[in-house]
């Protein structure tokens, strides 16, 4: 399996890109015509598929993939069988690479020596588990600890990811909103304040303000005494 980099068009016209793990470019182009992409350019690269959307939906196929094993297992399936049961159970990029490990545990090779050849889809804690449910024969048991560990780090991850988001929300409804107050209500303020004749309270002299009509009222009083 091998990570290629890819520019597509999409049904309504919209240019995308990404990597994706694929046995060969015809592969890869199949894969993305299942998807409704029009693939324009492809070619190998180092960069490891995973993040943001692509990496969610990964994880989650490897969570499937993992709670299907160890069920298939726990119910008296030969590994070989389970494998290629699983393979329908579950979706890409996953699927691909199950027929090779497959091929690889008839062979003879242990089923962690058969993942290992996919580093970008079985992390090395995954790779251990495997090996250790396989030298202490109880690959049940490993596989349903595997999907219970991923299972809670997934959780762990939209925990944090919701608790990251709502602060940068609030940052941003904050910032609009002085942004709302210094560019148009301040300034509409200020008009209406000429308007009625409140320049001093404009200038932040309200004291200075009263006094002035203080005097002036006064001052007509003593006219109409006299």
């Amino acid at each position: 399996m091998q990570t290629f980099a890819y520019r597509a068009v999409d049904g309504a016209g919209l240019r995308r890109r990404g990597c994706v793990v694929a046995q060969t470019p015809d592969a890869l182009v199949e894969l993305l015509s299942a998807e409704g992409l029009v693939v324009l350019e492809c070619h190998e690269s180092d960069r490891v598929p995973g993040t943001g959307q692509r990496f969610a939906r990964r994880n989650k196929a490897l969570i499937d993939f993992t709670r299907a094993i160890a069920g298939l297992l726990a119910a008296g399936l030969p590994l070989s069988r389970a494998l290629t049961t699983a393979k329908a159970m579950t979706t890409s990029p996953y699927r691909e690479c199950l027929d090779e490990v497959c091929h690889a545990v008839t062979r003879g090779e242990s089923l962690a020596a058969a993942m290992s050849a996919h580093p970008g889809l079985f992390p090395p804690f995954y790779l251990g588990l495997v090996g250790a449910g396989e030298r202490s024969a109880d690959l049940p048991a490993a596989f349903t600890r595997l999907a219970a560990q991923l299972e809670r780090d997934e959780d762990v991850r939209s925990r944090l990811t919701s608790a990251a988001i709502y602060p940068v929300l609030l940052a941003v409804v904050g910032t609009v909103a002085i942004l709302i107050l210094m560019l148009f209500v301040l300034p509409r303020f200020k008009c209406y304040a000429r308007v009625v004749g409140a320049g001093d309270f404009c200038l932040g002299r309200p004291r200075i303000a009263k006094v002035k009509l203080a005097s002036i009222t006064l001052g007509d009083l003593s006219l109409d005494d006299s």
